[in-house]
């Protein structure tokens, strides 16, 4: 025997529902689940900002000894430059120029005050006038003392003459003396007598 009516179950394949009323009733079909994938999630990390490279301080400015064009750099051994001057010879001959350099303008001789002086040959001189010269400037303002220094100070300079443009740098503080030159001079002097006559010979009232 046929059954004239679908069974429930038979109704459900065929996606209708049989009510009690008999009415036929559209099944929606099976809801099919559909594979989500979540969004990608943002990370939470914030990228820094491409970092400028800072921007160096400008040196500061030298200076020009104006009677011989020599220029000065704005700082040695980390002091500042202060002025320059000129050595003359017979008050005719300009033999070098001087720079001078400090953190502490006002207390030039002041044995504890750091200082740096810079000289710069402008012409050529003989290695002994020049120390002669030095030897006659320095050694009466020691009055006696410590005079072995100056022989050790002239010894730490290698044979030959200085021409134009040579450097010599003497780096003053307390009873110590640096000394180096462009022609391969480097040493140290240790005489609080001998460092306060240098200082006294080129920053003093009767240089």
């Amino acid at each position: 025997l046929i059954n004239p009516t679908p069974t429930a179950d038979i109704l459900r394949q065929m996606g209708i529902c049989a009510s009690k009323d008999n009415v036929e009733v559209p099944v929606a079909p099976p809801k099919v689940e559909e594979s989500q994938t979540p969004p990608a999630k943002k990370s939470s990390t914030t990228e820094p900002p491409a970092s400028t490279p800072p921007v160096a301080s400008p040196p500061p400015p030298g200076g020009v000894e104006p009677k011989t064009g020599i220029t000065f750099p704005g700082e040695v051994n980390n002091q500042p430059f202060l002025g320059a001057g000129v050595r003359y010879k017979f008050g005719v001959a300009k033999i070098y120029a001087v720079g001078v350099y400090s953190s502490n303008k006002s207390e030039l001789l002041d044995p504890s005050t750091s200082k740096t002086i810079r000289v710069v040959m402008a012409r050529s001189v003989g290695q002994a006038k020049f120390f002669a010269g030095l030897r006659e400037g320095v050694e009466p303002r020691m009055k006696g003392r410590d005079l072995s220094k100056v022989d050790e100070f002239i010894e730490l300079n290698p044979p030959g003459d200085f021409n134009a443009g040579d450097v010599v740098t003497m780096a003053l503080s307390g009873g110590t003396m640096h000394y180096t030159s462009s022609r391969g001079a480097d040493g140290k002097i240790e005489s609080a007598t001998f460092v306060n006559a240098m200082a006294d010979l080129y920053l003093g009232e009767d240089p």
